[in-house]
């Protein structure tokens, strides 16, 4: 889960070139790396008033990080560790890819599926709502203009992935009390 950066020199008189930007993965092969949950009152839309007290992922020895019902009557969130902050810039216009498997597929709600802080504002993708009892593949666009929408401060999505403060997952797909699992999260560019 780390960020490596290679150094690349280009032209004959060795000047540095700006190197791409790395995938940053996480596999949960051997641990959470570092993921934690989190949980909103999916009743305020802002989704900032009545944010619970985190808590660690439990670590799924079938290589995977897991979210039991944690916060009742809020919505979970899967919450990216420090390697999903910063400067994520040279993402823009990039895709993030993971699966979701939940246990249960009844009473079904809507909400956020992944969040975006940064730079004073905070961003909502909706896209697909639902995960199923197989593993659910999801591809999120990192585009401001596509499936992404403001929901506070006037930073635009750009700005925004300047300095990103927070990226959460949305891990609770239904109503009942429950468990899921994420796997295989990839941020590209």
């Amino acid at each position: 889960m780390k960020r490596l950066l290679p150094l690349l020199l280009v032209g004959c008189g060795g000047t540095l070139g700006h190197p791409s930007a790395p995938t940053i993965r996480s596999t949960f092969d051997t641990d959470v790396e570092g993921w934690r949950i989190d949980g909103f009152n999916t009743d305020n839309h802002d989704y900032s008033i009545g944010q619970i007290t985190p808590v660690v992922a439990i670590f799924d020895p079938s290589g995977a990080a897991m979210r039991e019902e944690t916060f009742y009557g809020g919505t979970d969130y899967f919450v990216a560790p420090a390697d999903y902050l910063g400067d994520l810039s040279a993402y823009a216009h990039g895709t993030l890819r993971y699966t979701i498997r939940d246990e249960y597929v009844d009473e079904p709600f809507d909400a956020p599926l992944v969040l975006l802080d940064g730079a004073g504002a905070r961003w909502r993708y909706d896209g697909t709502t639902t995960a199923g009892l197989t593993t659910t593949p999801f591809l999120i666009p990192f585009e401001g203009n596509a499936g992404w929408s403001r929901l506070e401060g006037t930073a635009s999505f750009a700005e925004a992935l300047v300095g990103v403060t927070a990226l959460q997952l949305r891990g609770e797909f239904s109503s009942e009390i429950d468990r899921s699992w994420i796997d295989d999260v990839a941020l590209s560019p």
